[in-house]
């Protein structure tokens, strides 16, 4: 047990899009390159870790043991919660990592230290003094005018301050006029551009874009008619249930109600509802036949049929906790939890409440998997990344320069309906 009272912070550039992309209605026949279909094998979790570590850069034996302690993890995040009451001012891990933190204004008391360490069981923990609990940090945020020049906004706990991304030339008037309105709160001010819609031209389940007929997340979508011009294509993220029907959660950015949803050139189902407002960027579409139900979402080449058996807490989320994202474009990539209950503005439109991770994202990843081992965590949304010199859309190499956006799942549901599928039909 450790006890220390500031850090020294730093914060990242945000760029962030809609990874929602636009392919070639030819594209989705192109699939005799895609990767053969081979012996489908339930996901491990030292495969898991390995994918962490592969992406992260934090070792394998270290990601191991976070994930072997999520429970530990989880209850002692819980629990600081409800001890601490409206003094609680965050809780973080060392990304992938079981070494955690937890922050009070004024302090974490002995007695709830204690506590805390007994729910712990000898892991390691760091209890931080802090100034401003997490509750008045977010209430700031709650009320900060859109027209300010900012594009994101959130709380940094390790900061114990109010994180801001401006506009390129803004950083300096949002800082003044932040101070102007909220003189005792303390706050980062971070320059960036923000990056619009991004617009791509680029079972016998054989790839994730040729996976039929048992549902699954993680792969293709397309969204209209059968055309040979451009059709706008997202990732399907997971199955659920819906007033006693069989659907397939996605973002509501991809498309509205009404619209086909197809895969290999199948009719998957229609959108039935679609939301991209508010704290939510999700949608729930039908399942029509030959498509079959099923808890399992497309983990790589090898790892088809992974099965999702949880559903993650919005309020249980914390920074420094894993997480993968499944889709079309990038395939299986993993990173952690950046930032938790973040606004921002994104394709023009503000969304309220996001988690951040540092997972690689690109067009065409909307709408896939968000997860950890196999609890869903929620839905792509946006992401950062830039173009290369033949116009192609690629991530950052550095974990730290790396940003996907996404919607818990809890909130999805509670938003468009329905109950992500976490047992076998």
């Amino acid at each position: 047990m450790k006890t220390r009272s500031k850090f020294a912070t730093t914060t990242a550039a945000v760029v962030v899009a809609l990874t929602v992309g636009l392919v070639p209605a030819s594209a989705a026949d192109e699939r005799a390159a895609d990767a053969p279909a081979s012996e489908q094998v339930e996901l491990d979790l030292s495969a898991e870790a390995a994918a962490i570590a592969r992406d992260t850069g934090v070792p394998v034996s270290e990601v191991e043991q976070a994930l072997l302690n999520v429970d530990r993890i989880d209850a002692t995040h819980r629990l600081a919660r409800t001890l601490l009451g409206g003094a609680f001012a965050g809780f973080w891990t060392e990304p992938a990592t079981a070494r955690m933190s937890v922050a009070a204004a004024g302090g974490v008391p002995p007695a709830v230290q204690a506590r805390l360490v007994a729910v712990s069981e000898g892991l390691d923990l760091t209890f931080v003094a802090a100034v401003h609990p997490l509750r008045d940090l977010e209430a700031v945020v709650r009320v900060l005018p859109d027209d300010l020049g900012w594009h994101q906004a959130g709380v940094d706990p390790v900061a114990n301050a109010v994180a801001l991304e401006a506009h390129p030339g803004r950083g300096a008037q949002v800082a003044v006029e932040v101070a102007a309105r909220f003189p005792n709160i303390p706050f980062t001010v971070n320059e960036s551009e923000p990056v619009e819609l991004a617009q791509l031209v680029p079972d016998t389940c054989v790839s994730r874009r040729n996976c039929t007929p048992v549902a699954r997340g993680g792969v293709e979508i397309f969204f209209g008619p059968e055309t040979t011009g451009p059709r706008p294509v997202c990732s399907s993220g997971f199955t659920g249930v819906r007033d006693g029907a069989h659907v397939v959660y996605t973002a509501g950015h991809c498309q509205g109600a009404n619209v086909r949803v197809s895969h290999a050139g199948v009719t998957w189902g229609t959108m039935l509802v679609s939301r991209f407002s508010g704290d939510t960027d999700g949608a729930v579409f039908s399942q029509v036949a030959p498509w079959q139900p099923s808890n399992m979402a497309y983990w790589n080449d090898n790892v088809k049929t992974h099965r999702i058996t949880a559903r993650r807490v919005t309020a249980d989320q914390y920074v420094g906790e894993a997480s993968c994202k499944l889709g079309r474009t990038t395939g299986n990539t993993c990173g952690t939890i950046t930032a938790v209950n973040r606004d921002i503005i994104v394709g023009g439109t503000l969304l309220t409440g996001q988690t951040f991770t540092n997972a690689c994202a690109l067009p065409g990843d909307s709408g896939g998997s968000v997860l950890r081992t196999s609890t869903a965590q929620g839905i792509v949304s946006g992401a950062r990344f830039h173009f290369d010199e033949a116009g192609g859309a690629v991530c950052p190499r550095q974990a730290a320069d790396r940003l996907m956006s996404y919607t818990p799942i809890r909130r999805i549901e509670a938003r468009v309906g329905g109950v992500v599928r976490t047992t076998a039909p």
